[in-house]
């Protein structure tokens, strides 16, 4: 009984990340070629794209890192891969978006600027704040472990956009 308890939370998390996945790929295409001007009602479209893009972005880099502690939290493990990591490519790659994201612990890291202005109350947050570098230094590393991850899985990516224009969009709340 117990493996298929397993097999049934592998599934779940699977679920999980594909929706993840979906989320952080759509909102940042829509949001990167949002259209309208700047009307009050785009500009509340906007924000609430950006900030979206940024948990989902958020979620999927705490699973890639493996850096949930709770017993129900998904993580590498729970998807299947043995850690520590075998294939080198995705050992690189994860290497990568942990130094890209940095550690909630450090004042003006990646990962404390999303916990301190989006995911949690704080004195820091505002109405206004430009995250253009958060995104420019955080989406190459983490598209590269998820299309690694679902290479290496066989699964289809699922959402596909033209992804990696070359171009730069505002990234501004």
């Amino acid at each position: 009984m117990a493996s298929r308890g397993l097999k049934f939370s592998k599934v779940r998390a699977w679920k999980m990340v594909r929706y993840e996945v979906l989320m952080y790929f759509g909102t940042n295409y829509v949001r990167t070629h949002l259209q309208g001007g700047n009307s009050p009602n785009v500009g509340v479209v906007r924000n609430a794209l950006v900030e979206s893009s940024l948990l989902h972005m958020r979620i999927l880099t705490e699973i890639f890192l493996s850096r949930g502690t709770q017993p129900d939290d998904v993580n590498l493990q729970k998807l299947g891969f043995a850690v520590p990591i075998q294939d080198q490519t995705l050992a690189q790659n994860i290497g990568a978006l942990e130094t890209a994201y940095g550690s909630s612990r450090i004042s003006g890291s990646r990962c404390w600027t999303i916990n301190k202005m989006l995911a949690h109350p704080t004195t820091h947050r505002s109405s206004k704040y430009n995250y253009s570098p958060l995104f420019n230094a955080m989406e190459g590393p983490l598209t590269a472990v998820i299309t690694r991850v679902y290479k290496l899985t066989r699964r289809k990516l699922p959402y596909r956009t033209p992804a990696h224009e070359g171009q730069v969009a505002q990234h501004s709340v």
